[in-house]
């Protein structure tokens, strides 16, 4: 077979070959501006020559090209040139020389309408550019925060002062400053152009040219924030301007409920309501509020939210009402809607949950209530967080063996059920959690106890015809034991029932239960077997020598009695 033998290829060959695709690119950008920005973060990479042959292209394609597509360009130049600066001691940084060409070429982008060269001072605080950031250094992190913080307020207020001395048009500033997809027109307007003091001018200018109501929210909150706006007086003004409901709703939201009669969301009708105890936004109560508004709170949410505002809610006030409200208030949440749930809903149910189990766990009406809905959670809640289902379950083998009566076919079942499959697949995932080891109480099990559960589970499972399943289900739920006062498993009371009820299947599902414990695992060479080899041989030495003395008592006692 033959080869074509390969060139070699030389730096200088390869370095051509991406200048050769740079003027490409270049030559297809035109008068295109998301091209030439792209262009602008990778030509650092070339030699100064070169970037200065490009730039000079870039300025005379500027030359042909609309303000709205000349601002982008300059604005992208603008955020590299702070980026390189503040980073300046980076790897990948440009030397100030070149970041000085940057700025030249930047200069001479000349646009016809100078109020797109304000659109930069609405850039969020985090990545505002400064031509002259101060230098980031770990020693002084914090404080060149500050530093640039202070810069940045000191830029917007001259750049403004600037604005106002030249009298440009708020108007077409604010036009093109809603189209921006990250400005912060509403809260720098607020903070700078209004000097932190409500414009009602201002204000209907942005219910005019703000269609979204965003950049008006924006401007609300920063005043209410600092206690300037009368949030009433805003919200009447809105509903005379707009339709906006979901502004509307958004400003209500700003609101600190002290009084529940009084509370702005309680004058609203019923389509704001859904839309504001259903947002994905903290309901906000005064530390200052009595006992009722948190009631109120809850009643409201329970009617007109979904399940994670509700349990988002009932967590929020948990200290703020008693163990008995607590508890009153949580099984509503089986009449709640599911929608815009999240990791956080499952954290919210737990925890109110935990509570409920200190406070109740020893009342067996409510420990049997709360069971119940811990069983509606199943899907959500791991089997140790299911406490007092797993108190009712240990306590008496009935709900344990009517699931066994969902999940598998008894002797006379019609095998072509479907509904009876439905339910099963249903019910299935919680039953497979159910892993317990019957009566045990604090890691103790009464052999009495444990006698008297077994007994009464094998006549359940006679009057479901379900016998069969004796040896399995009970073979299942005994590898959960605890470890005896010998230091051996089981647990002595579980020893004596296995030996009492030993068969095959019992034995299987024990061992398999057992080997099932260890989960998912890491291939290591055999070292985690060779643990549990040890393991599991010293407790089976152990056991062995138990059940010999059980054994040898017990031939004891027969020649005793046949003695006597």
């Amino acid at each position: 077979m033959l080869l074509d033998e390969h060139e070699e290829l030389y730096v200088h060959e390869v370095n051509k070959t991406y200048i050769e695709y740079l003027m490409m690119c270049v030559d297809s950008a035109c008068t295109d501006a998301e091209k030439w920005n792209k262009i602008i973060q990778h030509i650092k990479s070339y030699d100064v020559t070169i970037q200065n042959e490009v730039f000079k292209k870039l300025i005379l394609n500027c030359r042909e090209m609309c303000d709205e597509e000349k601002i982008k360009i300059k604005n992208e130049m603008r955020y590299e040139i702070y980026r390189h600066r503040y980073y300046h001691d980076a790897d990948w940084s440009i030397s100030e020389e070149m970041l000085c060409k940057y700025e030249s070429t930047m200069n001479e982008i000349v646009l016809s309408d100078k109020v797109y060269e304000y659109l930069y001072i609405f850039s969020p605080v985090y990545e505002f550019p400064l031509l002259h950031p101060v230098p980031f250094s770990r020693e002084e992190c914090k404080d060149l925060r500050e530093k640039n913080h202070i810069l940045r307020e000191e830029e917007i207020k001259t750049r403004f002062k600037e604005f106002k001395e030249k009298k440009y048009s708020l108007e077409k500033l604010i036009k093109l400053a809603v189209k921006e997809e990250h400005s912060i027109l509403g809260e720098v307007l607020a903070q700078f152009y209004c000097d932190g003091l409500f414009d009602e001018k201002l204000f209907i200018l942005l219910m005019e040219l703000d269609e979204e109501g965003k950049d008006v929210y924006d401007y609300v909150r920063y005043l209410h924030r600092n206690g300037s706006v009368d949030l009433n007086e805003v919200i009447g003004m809105v509903k005379k301007l707009s339709n906006n409901k979901n502004l509307l709703m958004n400003l209500i939201t700003l609101e600190f409920i002290e009084d529940d009669d009084n509370a702005l969301i309680a004058k609203e009708d019923e389509e704001i309501k859904k839309m504001y105890w259903s947002r994905n936004i903290r309901l906000r109560i005064s530390d200052k509020a009595e006992h009722k508004v948190f009631m109120w709170a809850l009643d409201e949410c329970k009617k007109y939210g979904s399940l994670h505002t509700y349990l988002e809610l009932l967590y929020d006030i948990r200290d703020k009402i008693s163990f008995q409200e607590l508890y009153n208030a949580i099984f509503a949440i089986s009449n709640l809607k599911g929608d815009v749930a999240s990791s956080m809903t499952d954290y919210y149910l737990e925890e109110i949950l935990k509570e409920l189990q200190e406070a109740f766990i020893m009342d067996d009406e409510k420990c049997a209530e709360l069971a119940t809905l811990e069983w509606m959670c199943r899907n959500v809640l791991e089997w140790e967080q299911m406490k007092c289902m797993q108190k009712i379950m240990k306590n008496d083998p009935t709900f344990y063996a009517q699931l066994v009566r969902i999940i598998y076919k008894a002797d006379d079942d019609d095998p072509s059920d479907k509904k009876k499959r439905e339910l099963a697949s249903k019910m299935y995932s919680g039953f497979d959690k159910a892993k317990f080891c019957p009566t045990e109480k604090d890691g103790k099990v009464s052999y009495e106890n444990l006698k008297n559960w077994i007994e009464k589970f094998k006549e359940l499972l006679v009057s479901q015809k379900q016998e069969r399943l004796f040896g399995n289900l009970v073979g299942r739920l005994l590898a959960y034991s605890p470890i005896g006062e010998d230091g051996y498993s089981p647990c002595e009371a579980v020893r004596k029932i296995i030996e009492e009820y030993h068969s095959d299947s019992l034995k299987t599902s024990y061992v398999v239960a057992e080997e099932n414990k260890r989960g998912v695992h890491t291939v290591d060479a055999g070292k985690s077997e060779l643990i549990l080899h040890h393991r599991y041989k010293k407790n089976a030495e152990g056991l062995q020598t138990f059940l010999s003395s059980i054994r040898f008592i017990s031939s004891v006692n027969h020649s005793s009695l046949i003695a006597r």
